[in-house]
């Protein structure tokens, strides 16, 4: 075999090589329409069903166990997280469908505004600039606690996000290891739905948690309660808010085609959600 021939051989592994890498690390490809986002941050109190620092400063938390729902321990470190920082998080997610999740990604601070449902303004600039540096800073340790538990993730929610000095292009990245998350299951969110929902953050909440489940179990209050971050102090009072908000996700859904159904029964004080569609959700084994 002559020399050409071996370098060209070598080459062609070389590069087989490198696309399955870079495969391995990319995420799935999932219509424009849609958001995603891992099962495990969707059912629990990262991303809070409550807006966050309205009446003061956000709370920062170091290594705080977070309610979650599922086979793992997620601890927390980092200023509070809501529904609108988890909006900007899944626009830079929306990015990567089609990049290696490690790689650095150019993009315009108009078109992250856009993919975040974010109004084109100075002002939606500066929250931003202020949400994707609360990513940057968060850190998440997800654990298993099946047998054999071991570490799932452990770092940034957004490893990188550098503004240009023109102030008008984001360089961001992602940890490679945030595979690890999606690998385990993540979630078709409806964006159209959760969109026309952006001034209800609990039902936002509500909204990606029980698109989470194909068939979801019934719920108590209690157990809603926690998993969604809420500070309402009495149970009832957080009662009220839920029923309003499953009000307002029922309408929400009807109006996209998308039905949904549920109930309170006020004996077990649980809530059930049914799905007519199921399909958004995507488990990957």
């Amino acid at each position: 075999m002559d020399i050409d021939n071996r370098l060209s051989k070598l080459n062609d592994k070389a590069n087989r090589r490198r696309q399955a890498q870079q495969a391995e690390q990319q995420l799935d490809f999932w219509p424009d329409d849609k958001r995603a986002a891992p099962n495990s941050v969707v059912r629990c109190s990262l991303f809070r069903g409550a807006m966050a620092g309205r009446s003061g400063p956000r709370s920062m938390h170091r290594e705080t166990l977070v309610a979650s729902l599922g086979n793992e321990e997620i601890y927390y470190s980092g200023e509070d997280l809501d529904q609108k920082d988890m909006d900007v998080w899944m626009a830079v997610l929306q990015i990567f469908r089609e990049q290696a999740i490690g790689e650095v990604v150019y993009v315009s601070g108009n078109q992250l505004l856009k993919l975040a449902g974010l109004p084109n303004n100075g002002n939606s600039h500066k929250s931003l600039d202020v949400r994707l540096k609360r990513l940057t800073f968060s850190r998440i340790d997800v654990i298993s606690t099946k047998a054999g538990s071991r570490e799932v993730f452990h770092g940034a929610l957004l490893q990188r996000a550098h503004r240009a000095p023109d102030g008008h292009e984001w360089e961001l990245s992602l940890a490679p290891q945030l595979k690890a998350l999606f690998s385990e299951g993540y979630t078709w969110v409806d964006w159209e739905i959760r969109h026309y929902l952006k001034k209800a953050p609990l039902a936002q909440w509500l909204h990606a948690f029980y698109r989470s489940h194909r068939e979801p179990l019934p719920f108590t209050v209690s157990t809603l309660h926690s998993l969604c971050g809420s500070r309402t102090k009495e149970l009832r009072f957080f009662r009220n808010d839920l029923k309003k908000s499953l009000r307002r996700l029922e309408e929400a859904c009807g109006r996209f085609g998308v039905d949904l159904s549920w109930s309170h029964d006020s004996r077990s004080d649980r809530v059930s959600v049914e799905w007519v569609t199921r399909e958004t959700q995507k488990r990957l084994k």
